[in-house]
Formats: C-alpha cells, structure tokens, sequence
C-alpha cells in the first residue's frame, strides 16, 4: 500500500512568562509532505514500512536559554524559517518458528533557512542560521529487537527478548555564543541493550499471572539525560540516566 498526505498546522503565540524582560512570539505554522509504502512479502513472513517526510516551517518556536548574575530564564522567541526532512524504514520479520526479528531505522535532517537574532545589548537583529542548531534532535537512531516464543506447555508461555537500540549526539541549546558550554553538555550519543526473560499466561483461579526477568543498560554505558549550560555564571552540567540494572516483574490477569 503506497500512500502520499499533505497536513498543515499551527501552534498559538503568545509571551514568555518566565522571562526577565517583555518577549513576544508570533504563532507558529507548519505544512508537511510525507510519501510511504507498506508492503508485505515472502507469504506475510517479512513486513517494510518506509516513509519520507518533508515539513517546511514559519515562524518555528524555539526556547532559549539564558543566565547570568540576575538568574536564569528561557525565552521562546520565532527562528522565521527552517525545514525538516529526513526517513523511516521499519521491519517485522518471521526468521523460524516462533523467531521474530524488527528492526527500526530513522534519519533526521533538519536545517534552519533563516533564524533572525536580536542582541540584547546592541538591539541588532541578524541572521545567524548558519550558527544556529536544533535542540534535542538526533539525526540518527537505530532499534532491533530479536524475540523467541517456546511452544505453549501447560505451565504457560516461556519467551526471551533482546533489544538494542542507539542514537546519534544531540544537542540541548540552539546558539553558541549564548550558550557557551553547549559542546561540554551535548549529549555524544546513547546506546542501550536490554533483554527480558518471561513466563506468561499461567493460570490462576480464573485469571493468569506472569513472571519477568529483566535486565536494562547491560553495556553499563554512560547515557546523557539532559544538559544544562549556565554560561552566564561560569558553568555547566549535565545528568545522566540510570546505570546498568536489572529487576523482576510480576503481572496478575483477572
């Protein structure tokens, strides 16, 4: 199944409520073009969805962080112009058996066409597209899942999953020169391996119940939640997720 879909939408302007001075944003409109294809082959034992996608913006709302000896504030002002494009290709498929293997692949390529700044000091406004970066966007992540299911047996349902997954570097601030600390606290890139145990559907009374074992960030790999740049004082920082863990879930059915 091909399919192809023309969307527009806008979100409200409004002011920055936070903000140590009067800021205004204009709304923000948006109008996106997205082609795919949904297929199916080899008897419905590998299934592909893949889709592109263009979204062209005005008035984009981004936020804007500053600091300073007066505190911290963020601004969401209008960056005029900018465009996204970029793919999605998902798999489904039936390797044996009871053996399923999925797979996800994204790319993301955004770009601003033109981002007017007013300096705060000076109260010129240029065009710093060129400078400027979008926050908390990766360009590239990466899912595969490989699951098995046990033939059912009286007891229930045995199966094991393993899961990996990974992401491209993101940055959290969107100028540099405002935020001074942005290529200290970007976050280069997470991965994470997972993998679940799990004995399912055993009856109980007139319900069932399940038991899990699970194991999340295996590789114990140093993954960055969030930064944060207080370039206006001096320093910066960032947090991290969870180290590797592991637990046990119990789920009752009625």
């Amino acid at each position: 199944m091909g399919f192809a879909r023309i969307s527009t939408g806008y979100k409200a302007g409004g002011f920055s409520p936070r903000s140590d001075r009067p800021v205004q944003f204009k709304p923000e409109e948006a109008t996106a073009y997205e082609l795919g294809l949904k297929a199916e082959w080899f008897d419905r034992r590998l299934r592909t969805n893949l889709a592109v996608f263009y979204t062209d913006y005005k008035d984009l709302q981004v936020q804007q962080f500053r600091s300073g000896s007066g505190g911290a504030t963020a601004d969401t002002v209008n960056a005029a112009a900018a465009t996204i494009k970029g793919f999605e290709i998902e798999m489904i498929a039936i390797l044996a058996e009871g053996l399923t293997l999925d797979a996800a692949y994204g790319y993301t390529d955004p770009e601003y066409d033109k981002y007017m700044f007013r300096d705060p000091e000076t109260d010129d406004e240029d065009n710093v597209a060129d400078q400027a970066r979008f926050s908390n966007i990766a360009k590239d992540s990466l899912h595969v899942g490989l699951e098995y299911a046990f033939p059912v047996f009286a007891a229930g349902r045995l199966s094991a999953r393993l899961d990996w997954s990974e992401q491209s570097e993101r940055y959290f601030y969107t100028l540099d020169f405002v935020n001074i600390f942005d290529e200290f606290v970007k976050d280069p890139g997470t991965e994470n391996l997972r993998a679940r145990i799990a004995l399912s559907e055993m009856p109980l009374g007139a319900g069932t119940w399940e038991v899990a074992l699970w194991g999340d960030n295996l590789t114990d790999h140093d993954n960055v939640g969030y930064g944060i740049d207080f370039g206006g004082v001096g320093f910066g920082g960032r947090f991290y997720t969870e180290p590797r863990r592991y637990g046990v879930d119990v789920k009752l059915k009625f």
